[in-house]
């Protein structure tokens, strides 16, 4: 691979973390603002009561933290030293 390739592996990996980190962002803000209101028909529709429901709702949040952190931000850090290095050894 040349660092034309990896340039756009790593601005792939960093650009798509931080969509990430803005849709996970709204998607808080529209499960936790009207949280009053949508619970009552969440839990009338899942027939689990609300201490059954917000743990699920905090694990949805636990594993889009893991895929963000460990899936797209890691190997796009990992291409941004590589590509730093591979610069520092060519110049």
């Amino acid at each position: 691979m040349n660092t034309n390739c990896l340039r756009i592996w790593r601005n792939l990996f960093l650009r798509a973390f931080l969509v990430g980190v803005g849709l996970t962002v709204l998607l808080a803000m529209a499960i936790f603002l009207p949280w009053d209101a949508w619970m009552p028909y969440a839990t009338s529709m899942t027939r689990l009561t609300e201490a059954q429901l917000a743990p699920k709702i905090t694990q949805l949040f636990l594993d889009i933290r893991y895929y963000l952190l460990f899936i797209v931000l890691t190997p796009g850090l990992a291409l941004h030293w590589t590509l730093k290095k591979e610069e520092a050894t060519a110049a």
